[in-house]
């Protein structure tokens, strides 16, 4: 997704909101939250899609509590990003970007996976 969305960001950059800031620093910090996304995705998939992808003769409950754990500590930490930016921000800042684009849809599906 990360790929697509850089795509078709340089194919429209002059067009609609910047999504890539033109400070470098800025730049970073977006392509960080961008690039941690994937974390967070990958977390609550292996909460979610436990059950369905391993065989029932293989599962621990062990291992489904720790993921759950796992899950909830990587919760903590993106609470801690938004708390740290402040009312009314976004998720790399002041302005909607890139990062936004890419980990709000995951967490809007999360509950839909229950």
């Amino acid at each position: 997704m990360q790929i697509s969305c850089g795509t078709s960001f340089s194919a429209f950059k002059s067009q609609g909101t910047r999504l890539i800031p033109d400070d470098p620093t800025e730049q970073a910090f977006v392509y960080q939250r961008v690039f941690e996304t994937n974390n967070l995705q990958q977390k609550m998939y292996e909460v979610a899609f436990y059950e369905h992808y391993v065989p029932e003769r293989e599962r621990h409950e062990s291992v489904l509590k720790r993921n759950k754990e796992s899950l909830v500590a990587e919760l903590k930490l993106w609470d801690g990003y938004w708390e740290k930016m402040g009312k009314g921000s976004y998720l790399a800042g002041k302005s909607f970007t890139m990062a936004d684009v890419v980990c709000f849809p995951i967490i809007a599906y999360f509950p839909r996976l229950q």
